[in-house]
C-alpha cells in the first residue's frame, strides 16, 4: 500500500498527495507512507483513520511530516 501523487497540483506551496492512512500514532494521528525525494517519509494526518485513503495538502518541511485533508476518496 504506497501512496502516490495526485497530479502535480499544489496546495499553498505543499503537494497535493494521495495517502492511505496505514497505522494511528500514540497521539491519535493517522500515519500514511510516502517516497520523497528518494527516502521514505511518515505523514501525520489529524482527522483520520486506519483504511482512509485521502488528498492532503503535505508539508514536508517539518520533521515529521504533517498533512491537511483535502478530500476524503
Amino acid at each position: 500500500m504506497r501512496s502516490s501523487r495526485a497530479g502535480d497540483r499544489r496546495a499553498g506551496n505543499h503537494p497535493l498527495l494521495e495517502l492511505t492512512i496505514r497505522e494511528l500514532a500514540h497521539g491519535g494521528d493517522g500515519v500514511a507512507i510516502v517516497e520523497a525525494k528518494g527516502e521514505r517519509r511518515a505523514v501525520f494526518v489529524r482527522g483520520s483513520a486506519p483504511g482512509d485513503v485521502l488528498r492532503a495538502s503535505v508539508d514536508f518541511a517539518s520533521r515529521p511530516a504533517r498533512a491537511r485533508i483535502v478530500e476524503i476518496l
